[in-house]
């Protein structure tokens, strides 16, 4: 900033920026970055790098689709197909009931379907229109722009188990697999016995239509297994899949720490369980063939991203590399008591 000479500026004061956003709808998550103080300049410069997730590129207008007019039936039918965008998550969705006669328009009844209902699985089922037993039946599949090089693949990132699920798995992560996407690549961070001793293993998309993806377990002598995605599952050539969670569901609850090393395992950041679903929970694992480099899936806000980093056994240390999401290059935290404690306050408990 420069020229700020018109301030009503005292010694002492303090200039700082804050930049606030906000996707639209009911339940539309705020966005807001506040920069570090500067006192006593009213040329202040900040240089930071801040990054807004999720935000829509184009113009935020309302998006409005009318039905055909179906006459003399009070059960219509529309079978109607109709793609809105921009759409961003927190958008939701309106659907009223108009009944066109003699003396105009009347609005017969109305519902919303809430964004956290459409994203990240989609919505299939009946909707109460009004309060006289009226239903309106929709299917509603959010989908990313293609050019964006994500596609419906984007919508992947989550929490699965596995099905059929592993015996003796009740409070245990055996049978987990936490999911992250990046363009068309993938990390995967999996579980397969009581130990909650986590693996790594890593995806790409093969194809947009069917929508196909190739998973490998890092090990250069086994094949690639082919799944295809849909319906918020991944459905192997083998007849397993692997079916998407909305909640923990106790899958998370009372693990214990594994034997590659006390920093391996999933962790809970208590302050952002708040926010819901997986929001706050962070996993750790080796990456396939390097004992000293490890993948990161993390939880914010119920988006799922992913890291790379190293560990250092005495003492247990791990240092993340955030450049991709505009931090630091190695970002330090040193495990004790259960816990990993970041610079900036933040706490992680193993679970």
């Amino acid at each position: 900033a420069k020229g700020l000479t018109h301030m009503n500026h005292l010694v002492g004061d303090s200039i700082y920026v804050v930049c606030e956003g906000k996707v639209n709808g009911k339940h539309g998550r705020q966005f807001r970055h506040q920069t570090k103080i500067v006192r006593d300049n009213l040329d202040p410069e900040w240089q930071e790098t801040v990054e807004f997730e999720p935000w829509c590129v184009g113009v935020r207008e309302e998006f409005r689709h009318q039905t055909k007019v179906v006459r003399n039936n009070l059960n219509p039918v529309w079978q109607e197909t109709v793609e809105f965008e921009p759409w961003c998550v927190g958008d939701d969705l309106e659907f009223h009931i108009v009944d066109e006669g003699m003396l105009g328009l009347k609005t017969e009844g109305s519902a919303i379907l809430y964004s956290d209902e459409v994203y990240p699985l989609g919505f299939s089922g009946d909707l109460e229109i009004g309060d006289r037993g009226a239903l309106l039946t929709v299917k509603v599949e959010p989908v990313f722009a293609m050019d964006r090089g994500l596609g419906a693949f984007a919508l992947t990132s989550g929490c699965y188990t596995v099905s059929p699920r592993p015996q003796s798995s009740v409070g245990t992560m055996k049978g987990t697999r936490v999911l992250s996407i990046e363009k068309e690549a993938m990390t995967v961070i999996a579980c397969d016995n009581n130990d909650d001793e986590p693996f790594a293993m890593h995806g790409r998309l093969v194809s947009k239509n069917p929508l196909l993806v190739a998973i490998s377990d890092g090990d250069s002598e086994d094949e690639d297994r082919i799944a295809m995605i849909s319906a918020g599952k991944l459905t192997f050539l083998d007849g397993q899949q692997w079916l998407k969670c909305t909640e923990p569901e106790g899958v998370m609850e009372e693990r214990t720490g594994g034997h590659s090393g006390p920093i391996f395992g999933a962790y809970l950041e208590h302050d952002l369980e708040s926010e819901g679903g997986f929001s706050g929970y962070r996993f750790i694992t080796q990456q396939a063939g390097n004992p000293d480099k490890v993948a990161v899936i993390c939880c914010d806000s119920n988006i799922f991203w992913a890291a790379e980093g190293i560990v250092m056994k005495d003492p247990p240390t791990i240092k993340m590399d955030l450049s991709k999401r505009g931090g630091p290059t190695m970002y330090s935290a040193e495990f004790s008591s259960g816990k990993l404690s970041w610079p900036d306050g933040k706490v992680w408990v193993k679970s």
